[in-house]
């Protein structure tokens, strides 16, 4: 009885029958004919997946490299954490990891080193209801990619946090480095909180269209444009408070909607700041703007507090 128990449970391990639970483990010693437990961990990310909880967590028990060779998609709701610092290089022609949330799905990626081959590093499709996708302690290698994008959202009632995310993009030659769209035409902005985040090079460093923004410390430099709010639908309100945004061809752009700009620093842009299609630029005393081409076009609007 006892050895066809064994062999029960080696056959359904090998097929993936069973699952670490809440939470799952890989390791670059691990291997993928293993139950994904933190004794018995997992060789890649895209086999934990298959053995986690939803809303379960998957943690890398090691540095190193974890690349699959193909797209890690994410399809439901789950933290993936690189732990120490794990590595994962996307394919030629697609994206190092594709997110497809549900309704209600929370997905978190943080501790990840991301290199892009091309496409995307992170990228989205079919995000809907009130989804939320948070992005921490992540760092994007674009050198390679030709031509890259760093992250790709598509949302629509959700929120997005993105924390200590820095995205080296290289040169104009590259893409965007975050884009946040909805994915569904709405009325109703969505939510984005950007604290601490660096986007160096680009077409973009940072656009959001439709959605309102929290933005702390954070730099856009050596981008055509740092920072492009738009609106097509909406009328979003958008803070920005210790900006850095520096070295671009236009620091912001931003399209209807209101812009309060405090704390910040707009220096060596051809133009600092660009206001369009009848938006409204609040910019507090305590900014700086130095060195650019032009400060703002049209006239900036300096509050008094």
């Amino acid at each position: 009885m006892f050895h066809r128990i064994v062999r029960t449970l080696v056959s359904l391990a090998a097929t993936g029958a069973l699952y670490a639970g809440p939470a799952a483990f890989v390791s670059v010693n691990g291997s993928d004919a293993n139950f994904c437990t933190s004794a018995s961990p997992c060789r890649t990310f895209a086999q934990a997946l298959n053995q986690v909880d939803n809303f379960g967590t998957i943690t890398a028990l090691d540095k190193g490299d974890f690349t699959l060779g193909s797209t890690l998609n994410v399809n439901v709701g789950v933290t993936i954490d690189g732990g120490p610092g794990a590595t994962l290089t996307g394919p030629l022609g697609g994206s190092v990891i594709s997110l497809h949330p549900g309704p209600g799905a929370v997905i978190v990626l943080r501790n990840l080193d991301i290199i892009v081959s091309s496409d995307s590093g992170i990228g989205v499709s079919g995000a809907v209801g009130t989804t939320i996708v948070r992005l921490e302690h992540l760092h994007f290698d674009m050198s390679g990619a030709s031509p890259g994008n760093g992250i790709i959202l598509g949302v629509v009632f959700g929120s997005v946090f993105l924390n200590d995310v820095t995205v080296d993009m290289g040169s104009f030659a590259q893409q965007e480095g975050i884009v946040l769209v909805p994915t569904l035409a709405t009325t109703s902005p969505y939510k984005v909180f950007v604290d601490r985040v660096t986007v160096r090079g680009g077409d973009n460093g940072l656009i959001v269209q439709d959605g309102s923004v929290i933005l702390h410390d954070s730099s856009f430099e050596n981008c055509n444009i740092g920072i492009n709010f738009q609106a097509i639908n909406t009328s979003p309100v958008r803070l920005l408070e210790g900006a850095h945004i520096s070295k671009n061809t236009t620091g912001i752009s931003t399209g209807p909607g209101t812009l309060y700009l405090s704390g910040s620093v707009l220096s060596g842009n051809t133009t600092a700041l660009f206001a369009y299609a009848g938006a409204t630029a609040i910019t507090f005393r305590n900014n700086v703007f130095a060195n650019n081409g032009v400060d703002g076009t049209p006239a900036l609007s300096t509050s008094l507090k």
